[in-house]
């Protein structure tokens, strides 16, 4: 009997996709009406399903999906929002935040092109190299 090899980088995504999850289970479990809450609830959400992309297309080599640097995207800019709405609550002024909400949601967009622009975002996977061999 073979041993099945897993690579590192399946396993990581994987227990990241694991702990996102019940993160995001404890939090709206226990959620409070407040809008903290549920950013944090939904941007462990989304951090969850990057990291099981991740996962995945590490453990599956051959499938074709678009690249994850639409996810890496995706998730920051969730992350973005509730780091703001968090800081914004902790402040008097809160017209600076919205424009840097604004600006980060320039930066997002900018990403999104330059990773369409620069074939990050193709039907194609790109071949890794593997450094044990």
């Amino acid at each position: 009997m073979q041993p099945i090899a897993v690579s590192i980088g399946t396993v990581s995504y994987a227990a990241a996709a694991a702990a996102f999850l019940f993160l995001f289970v404890l939090l709206v479990t226990s959620w409070r009406g407040r809008l903290q809450g549920i950013l944090l609830a939904v941007a462990s959400l989304g951090t969850f399903i990057w990291a099981a992309a991740l996962a995945y297309l590490d453990s599956n080599p051959d499938t074709i999906i678009l690249s994850a640097a639409m996810l890496e995207i995706a998730r920051n800019a969730v992350w973005f929002v509730f780091l703001m709405v968090l800081l914004g609550y902790s402040q008097k002024a809160v017209k600076p935040f919205q424009y840097a909400a604004i600006g980060i949601a320039f930066i997002c967009a900018a990403a999104v092109v330059a990773a369409w622009y620069s074939g990050g975002i193709t039907s194609e996977r790109s071949e890794t190299v593997d450094i044990l061999s």
